[in-house]
């Protein structure tokens, strides 16, 4: 009776522990359920640095857009592209910013970035973000561009 018991509960186990794994060996539904909180657009947000958008592949556009990390009200670290100038004719195709802490990540991706609130960054202390903006120039020709920006490390906010 012992033994039955023993096994009967052994089974319990290994049946929870293979529901419980499925739910948290896969970091990504995570990841993407911080990806999808933004922080709110007011003018109560204090910017931290900016690091401009860089063409990776020669020639480009006039484009003038930079990786902005703000902090919110809230104390959220809160990263957007935000663009000073562009060419007429010219217009973002893709775009992706992602965050890291260690092995956090956060992703905000999507066409063009204008007029899209920032992503939220659930974090304190050092993060490295990135950002990637593909953009359609004359000719139908694509170009690309990238920044990097490192915030609250060492105290202080820089770039890489």
């Amino acid at each position: 009776m012992p033994g039955r018991m023993l096994a009967t509960t052994a089974a319990a186990a290994v049946l929870l522990a293979g529901a419980c794994s499925s739910d948290t060996d896969d970091p990504q539904p995570a990841r993407k359920a911080a990806a999808t909180k933004s922080c709110e657009v007011t003018l109560d947000l204090e910017e931290l640095d900016r690091s401009a958008l860089h063409p990776i592949d020669g020639g480009s556009t006039v484009l003038d857009r930079d990786l902005r990390a703000t902090r919110s009200p809230e104390g959220y670290l809160c990263l957007d592209i935000v663009t000073d100038h562009a060419d007429y004719g010219s217009e973002a195709v893709s775009y992706r910013i992602v965050a890291r802490q260690g092995d956090h990540e956060w992703r905000k991706e999507g066409e063009e970035p204008s007029g899209k609130p920032p992503m939220r960054v659930e974090a304190s202390g050092c993060v490295t973000a990135t950002a990637a903006l593909t953009a359609l120039g004359a000719g139908d020709r694509t170009y690309r561009y990238r920044a990097r920006l490192r915030v609250d490390c060492d105290g202080a906010t820089s770039p890489p």
